[in-house]
């Protein structure tokens, strides 16, 4: 699909990664092209809100626009941070569950599969994005390294197990007593590879789901055999050694499960954050320590002896090596080389390619990171006519601690044994996995109402929480017809209609349509009731009457439960000074409301100029600290720090980058 004109306002493409045409001199007779994008996000919701997705108007300013922008056909993003649907206990809140998977994991252009933690809420979670139009269709996909989990979205408690020659096959069921396969159960389903894998955890089934349970890996295979592993390995961040001891273990099922897969001919990419450094280069904390304390490590002179012991400082360096046919630190006998550094094989010897920093100190500014982020590939590529065209780091892309990489591969397009393509790909999607309801993000606002019966329990739920999957199913024998997520409920005499402060057609008629809803996570946000023309002042006051609604749906909620027979609205038009029907509590209450809106009328209403003599935009302080979520101005172009001597020589007015203008909002 290509790109509406729209996106003129778009930058040029990153430095370092060319437009796919220009591969077309070089591709052989029914060849394409496969572009793999690698992105840790550090959540999902906050991707969209940085440079250069900060060039659209607010519609265009999505993941779809964002992928088509980068020619890329299957993406692998981690930690989303989306609290997964089955967990109990899930609070009903605008940034949780399904209405971030609804805005995010749904496109127009893309198939989206994602794997969230069952246990942790809004924890690590890795999501694979496929381009609908890629030539080469996806046949199989699993959830996890081990072949374990359930191929439905189910909780892990209830299972049984079943011994086979090779490996452990694991039976779910669920609520119902229905019986659910693991992905090892049938060839049709999983991929395969899982031969000597429950001898790396003692075949402990517990310790394999505990594993599998955080949503850190999601593979695919395509038509050709080509096998892509999208995964988010643990960090250990806190050096425990129950965390070293997690993280071994899941390196080595990983890369059992790719050697089981090239001994049965296929090739493998392995791509995401894997939280390792492969050697001294790729870490700029051991590149300053050995310059301050080795004579000899001057820039690219740094020993090869001096590099071995920092491969050989942590295990899971010391294991990453081993497998990489490109590592800088090779033992005899003791050396699988399975793998290819695909960066490295591109630019062996350049310096500073980092793709973490360090938020906390401003380390991205004078790009003093490391590299984590990779895209591997098998040795065996070429005999499966596969062949790596370019490979970089995507440094000019922020919205997260991580930068973007990418991996373009040819590949051959004539598939010589037509696979036929499982079912269970269609239903591992997120819309289908997670139940979804809607396939089209703006139908959750939709004006179509359902025609309801009086009682409250004939009524189906109009939010798609657990409670409401367990205990009702859509039947046509309801004589009801489900068109958005807001569902028209007749009300007594005694609510009368409260007016709306925002755009009518993106609310029910009243409040009390959703009285009876168990969460008001689908009342409108921010993101949907933005115009073109909205700017960040008005895009504020919005938010506030949203806020304010939010809460006036709870009062009214309370007054229900306690029987007021006369009650009224507690929001009501500003020119309306009518307390009739309310207590001194209630008339409080409202006031209360009131004051939300007009604390904020005039608060923004003098937005400063940035030194170019644009006006500045509102941000939220993202550093952990006492500035934490406070709202400044700064300058809305980017800020390129490498250029920083330029702007500064060529004055701010020619500069197309950012000015460095800054300022707290009291």
């Amino acid at each position: 699909m290509s790109i509406p004109s729209v996106l003129g306002k778009l930058p040029e493409l990153p430095q370092h990664l060319p437009n796919k045409h220009t591969y077309s001199n070089k591709l052989k007779e029914n060849e394409t092209v496969l572009r793999l994008l690698s992105f840790n996000v550090n959540s999902i919701a906050t991707v969209m809100q940085y440079y250069p997705m900060t060039r659209l108007s607010s519609e265009m300013r999505n993941l779809n626009t964002f992928y088509n922008w980068l020619e890329a056909d299957i993406i692998c993003l981690q930690e989303l941070k989306i609290t997964n649907p089955i967990m109990p206990g899930i609070s009903s809140t605008m940034n949780n569950g399904s209405k971030i998977l609804q805005q995010h994991c749904i496109l127009s252009d893309y198939t989206c599969f994602a794997s969230l933690p069952k246990s942790k809420k809004s924890y690590s979670g890795v999501g694979m994005y496929v381009k609908k139009t890629f030539p080469l269709k996806v046949t199989k996909i699993e959830e996890g390294i081990t072949g374990l989990l359930p191929v439905t979205n189910l909780s892990l408690s209830d299972y049984e197990t079943i011994e086979e020659k090779n490996y452990i096959k694991l039976r779910y069921k669920n609520k119902k007593g229905t019986v659910v396969n693991c992905y090892r159960s049938s060839t049709d389903i999983g991929i395969g590879g899982y031969e000597n894998i429950d001898a790396l955890y003692n075949n402990d089934i517990e310790r394999a789901l505990e594993l599998d349970s955080q949503g850190r890996c999601i593979l695919i295979e395509l038509e050709t055999g080509l096998v892509i592993f999208g995964c988010y390995i643990p960090a250990n961040s806190q050096f425990t050694e129950e965390g070293l001891l997690y993280k071994m273990q899941y390196l080595k099922i990983l890369f059992r499960r790719i050697e089981n897969l090239i001994k049965q001919g296929k090739s493998v990419v392995l791509m995401g954050d894997l939280n390792i450094c492969k050697d001294i280069h790729d870490n700029e904390e051991g590149l300053q320590l050995a310059k301050r304390f080795y004579s000899e490590a001057k820039g690219e002179d740094i020993s090869k002896e001096l590099n071995q012991e920092f491969i050989k400082e942590k295990p899971e360096r010391f294991f990453f090596n081993q497998q990489l046919a490109n590592s800088n630190f090779k033992i005899a006998n003791n050396f699988k080389g399975i793998m290819i550094d695909c960066t490295r094989q591109i630019h062996p010897k350049r310096r500073k390619m980092y793709t973490c920093w360090n938020t906390m100190k401003n380390a991205r500014a004078v790009n003093a990171g490391s590299r984590i982020d990779y895209t591997l590939l098998s040795k065996n590529h070429a005999t499966n006519n596969i062949n790596i065209m370019n490979a970089d780091i995507l440094p000019e892309i922020h919205g997260s601690d991580h930068c973007p990489i990418y991996l373009d591969l040819s590949m051959k397009l004539e598939v010589d044994d037509k696979v036929q393509i499982s079912s269970q790909v269609a239903k591992f999607e997120a819309k289908s996995f997670y139940k979804l309801i809607n396939n089209d993000i703006m139908k959750m606002f939709g004006t179509k109402r359902a025609r309801t019966t009086e009682s409250s329990e004939d009524r189906i739920s109009p939010t798609p929480t657990i409670k409401s999957f367990q205990k009702h199913k859509i039947s046509s024998s309801l004589n009801t017809k489900v068109d958005g997520f807001f569902k028209r409920k007749s009300t007594s005499s005694n609510l009368s209609k409260s007016s709306s402060p925002v755009n009518e057609s993106s609310l029910p008629r009243s409040n009390a349509e959703i009285l009876d809803s168990d969460d008001d996570e689908f009342l409108p946000s921010i993101e949907v009731e933005e115009t073109k023309d909205s700017s960040p002042e008005r895009r504020d006051i919005i938010q506030q009457k949203l806020d304010a609604i939010k809460s006036d749906v709870k009062l009214q909620k309370d007054l229900k439960k306690h029987n007021t027979s006369n009650s009224v609205p507690l929001f009501v038009d500003a020119k309306d000074s009518s307390d009739a029907g309310l207590t001194v509590e209630d008339k409080a209450k409202r006031d209360k409301l009131r004051s939300l809106l007009d604390s904020n009328k005039n608060k923004y209403e003098k937005i400063p100029l940035c030194r170019h003599k644009e006006k500045a935009v509102i941000k939220v302080s993202q550093t952990k600290g006492k500035n934490f979520g406070k709202k400044f101005f700064c300058c809305n172009r980017p800020l390129i720090v490498s250029d920083s001597k330029k702007r500064v020589n060529n004055g701010f007015e020619t500069n197309e980058f950012s000015c460095g203008f800054f300022k707290w909002i009291p």
